[in-house]
């Protein structure tokens, strides 16, 4: 709990209910995470999510009891993206259900997982590792998921994301998130991750393209908006400063 103590009542609630949440959200498959049964259609796929965002957005939590669950609350809302990207489509859906069907059917005669249900299983284990900050394990553990099915967009947008946080691994953070890119070009985090690695490494030019490329899907995210804006800004000044000059 935050330092200090003296929660109340409904905050204390609040607390142990999106707790639990963000505990269940990497074991569940993608239908259990909206809350929907397999059968529900592209609308109830749509007002699943649409509903859950409004609830559940991470910059709906920005909250001083619930500060220091900022990582797992981001974590619960990406399980939740990730479910809306694989049912939202008509390809992605029938591919995850094919995988789903997979799972339930008998394993290798060895008992060994196929390499589609091992890449889940590594990928789910990854995201576990990332929650408790264990970046190398999680790395270990997304890189297995990609070799095994290089199909999924979210496995290396999350190798992507973990290798961006060392700054010696920048060139493969951006191999990782171009080719999630590639493979789910409406993928605003992948975009504003990018845009991340960019502007680490000080290219500027770059990171603003990759923002730009986030408000083309999403014209109201609040990161890009204000990327763009204190480059604008930046443009202005600059501009000005070159009139006195050229004045003089």
């Amino acid at each position: 709990p935050p330092a200090g103590g003296g929660l109340t009542g409904e905050q204390r609630k609040e607390r142990e209910a999106l707790l639990e949440r963000c505990q269940a959200a990497g074991s569940q498959d993608h239908y259990a995470t909206l809350g929907i049964d397999r059968t529900a259609g592209d609308d109830a796929v749509r007002h699943a999510y649409y509903k859950l965002a409004r609830l559940y957005h991470p910059d709906r939590l920005q909250k001083p009891h619930l500060a220091d669950m900022q990582r797992q609350l981001e974590g619960m809302f990406a399980a939740i993206t990730e479910a809306y990207n694989a049912l939202g489509h008509p390809a992605a859906r029938a591919e995850y259900d094919r995988e789903l069907a997979g799972r339930a059917g008998k394993h290798r005669k060895d008992g060994a997982l196929d390499k589609p249900a091992a890449a889940r299983d590594a990928f789910l284990r990854g995201r576990k590792a990332m929650e408790t900050g264990d970046t190398f394990e999680a790395i270990r553990l997304f890189e297995t998921a990609v070799e095994n099915d290089p199909s999924r967009a979210e496995y290396f947008h999350h190798l992507g994301l973990c290798q961006g946080q060392n700054p010696r691994w920048r060139k493969r953070a951006e191999e990782s998130l171009l080719k999630a890119i590639q493979m789910n070009p409406g993928s605003v985090a992948s975009y504003l991750e990018l845009a991340r690695v960019y502007r680490k490494g000080g290219l500027e030019r770059r990171s603003m393209e990759m923002y730009q490329q986030a408000l083309q899907w999403d014209p109201t995210n609040a990161e890009a908006l204000e990327a763009t804006a204190a480059r604008g800004r930046e443009g202005t000044s600059t501009g000005i400063l070159r009139s006195l000059f050229k004045k003089e």
